[in-house]
């Protein structure tokens, strides 16, 4: 398997200017959003994410975040897209 090349260049034309942040802050009210829109309490959701609850709660903080795999399991069951939870675009929750 070849690992994609990025720019790495600040004179390549496709290197992005700046990067935002992530805001781990919005992220976790998101998640939250999510789950209560899901009609799940934090315990609930946090065995579909295959995770401790104190964990679970540490993202709604944001004072941590989840994994990939994580937001895959908690993207399918929430039937949430990835883009809305990590605040990119207008993504919306999915239907």
């Amino acid at each position: 398997m070849t690992a994609a090349i990025l720019p790495t260049s600040p004179d390549s034309p496709t290197f992005p200017a700046t990067m935002p942040d992530l805001d781990y802050a919005a992220l976790g009210a998101r998640l939250a959003t999510a789950r209560e829109a899901a009609g799940l309490v934090q315990d609930d959701a946090a065995a579909i994410a295959g995770v401790h609850k104190q964990t679970w709660s540490k993202w709604e903080r944001g004072v941590q975040q989840p994994d990939c795999a994580s937001l895959f399991r908690i993207c399918t069951a929430m039937r949430v897209s990835a883009d809305h939870l990590l605040g990119l675009g207008k993504a919306k929750p999915r239907r």
